[in-house]
C-alpha cells in the first residue's frame, strides 16, 4: 500500500521544517488512512516513517529520546533536489517577483536558477495564467540606470562567503584584497558588495570589477556582522544629514500619508498646509543634489531644532540604517550646508550643458 509513504512524504514537503509523529498521525487519520486507534495507528505509522528513513526519504531529528519526547521528521533534502512543493498563489508570487526585475538581469545566467524553478512547478498553472501574469507586470528602470554583467561563479563564492560568514580573498581593480561579504545592493541599475575590510571597516565594492574570488576559512568578528548588516546603502565620502523638505499633497493624492513613503530616506511625514513636510535623510556628496531636481520638491528645510527632535523620536532605526549619523543640530547644520555646496556646484554643471542651446 504505497498511499501512506506518498501522502507522508507529500504532507513533509510542504511544511518543509521538522514535525512531531503525533502531527503526522493526527494528517493520516483526517485523510482516512488510519484509524482512530491509538496503539495500533502508531505501531504502523512508525513502520512507515522507519521504511521512509530506511530509503534515505526522511530524517528524524533526534538519534535517542527519552522519556515522554516526541520524535520529529522533516524531508531529506537530499533525495529530493528537485521537486518544488509549491501552490499556486506561491507561484503566482514567485512570478511577479520575477517582474520586478531590471529586465537586462532576468537574462543573466545565475537567474537560471528562478527559471528552473518556473519550469518545475509547469504544471501547476495554465499556460494563459501564465502569460497573463508574466506580462502584467514589468519594471520600469531610471533613464540613468546601469547594466554591467556579472560573472555567475563570482556572484555564487560571494553569496557563499555571506551565508559561511567568512573572508574571502578577492581580486579587485587589479589589486589583491581581503573581505567578508556582508550584502548585495542594487543600486542604479549596478550591484555592488558590502563587505567588511581587514581594518574591520565597512567598504562598497562593484561587483563587476571583481575578477577573482578565492575562500578562506578564516571568519570576521560576528560583532561587525551585526554591526554593518542592516546598514544601508553608501559610499565612504559621504555623511548622513538631517533635513525637511516641502512636498504638495497632490502629489499623493490617493495614497495614505500614513503608511505612504514618498522619499526612499524619508522617516516620518506629516500635513503642512497645503503640502506635505517629510523629514528624510541627506548626503553630502555629489550623489545626493541630482535627487532635490524632482518637480515634486517645493521647498528645502534646513536642520533645525524641531527637526532634529523629530529624528531622535527614530533614533534607534536611524542609527541602525545610517552608519555615522549624528543627533547634533550643529554638525547637521555643517554637513546641511556641505551638501548645499554640492548642489550648487551640481547646479553649474547642469547649466554649463545648456550654455549652447541659450
Amino acid at each position: 500500500m504505497l498511499k501512506p509513504y506518498i501522502e507522508i512524504i507529500k504532507f513533509l514537503l510542504e511544511k518543509n521544517r521538522f514535525i512531531k509523529t503525533a502531527d503526522i498521525q493526527r494528517f493520516l487519520e483526517s485523510q482516512g488512512l488510519l484509524e482512530k486507534s491509538y496503539n495500533s495507528n502508531r505501531r504502523l505509522l512508525q513502520k512507515y516513517l522507519e521504511k521512509l528513513e530506511y530509503e534515505g526519504y526522511i530524517v528524524r531529528k533526534y538519534e535517542n529520546i527519552k522519556g515522554r519526547k516526541s520524535q520529529e521528521w522533516k524531508i531529506n533534502p537530499k533525495s529530493f533536489p528537485k521537486i518544488v512543493g509549491i501552490s499556486e498563489k506561491e507561484f503566482i508570487s514567485l512570478l511577479i517577483m520575477t517582474s520586478f526585475m531590471p529586465d537586462d538581469y532576468k537574462n543573466l545566467s545565475f537567474l537560471s536558477d528562478i527559471k528552473n524553478i518556473i519550469n518545475r512547478t509547469y504544471f501547476e498553472i495554465t499556460d494563459e495564467k501564465r502569460e497573463i501574469i508574466e506580462n502584467a507586470f514589468k519594471y520600469v528602470p531610471e533613464f540613468h540606470e546601469k547594466f554591467s554583467k556579472i560573472d555567475k561563479d563570482i556572484l555564487n563564492k560571494l553569496f557563499k562567503g555571506i551565508f559561511e560568514k567568512k573572508y574571502l580573498k578577492i581580486i579587485y581593480k587589479d589589486k589583491w584584497k581581503k573581505i567578508a561579504p556582508i550584502k548585495i545592493f542594487l543600486y542604479q541599475g549596478i550591484l555592488y558588495l558590502s563587505a567588511i575590510n581587514e581594518e574591520n571597516k565597512k567598504v562598497n565594492l562593484k561587483i563587476s570589477c571583481i575578477k577573482n574570488v578565492i575562500e578562506t576559512s578564516e571568519k570576521p568578528r560576528e560583532f561587525f556582522i551585526k554591526k554593518y548588516r542592516k546598514q544601508n546603502f553608501g559610499f565612504e565620502d559621504e555623511m548622513p544629514f538631517i533635513f525637511a523638505v516641502d512636498i504638495p499633497k497632490w502629489y499623493i493624492r490617493c495614497e495614505d500619508l500614513n503608511t505612504t513613503k514618498i522619499l526612499n530616506t524619508q522617516f516620518y511625514a506629516e500635513e503642512n498646509g497645503e503640502n506635505i513636510k517629510v523629514y528624510l535623510i541627506g548626503f553630502t556628496g555629489l550623489r545626493f543634489p541630482s535627487r532635490m531636481l524632482v518637480p515634486q520638491i517645493e521647498k528645502i528645510y534646513e536642520s533645525d531644532e524641531k527637526i532634529i527632535n523629530k529624528a531622535k523620536e527614530f533614533k534607534k532605526d536611524l542609527k541602525v540604517n545610517y552608519e555615522n549619523i549624528t543627533f547634533s543640530l550643529r554638525e547637521n547644520l555643517k554637513r546641511f550646508n556641505d551638501f548645499i555646496e554640492e548642489f550648487e556646484y551640481y547646479l553649474e554643471q547642469r547649466n554649463n550643458l545648456l550654455k549652447d542651446f541659450t
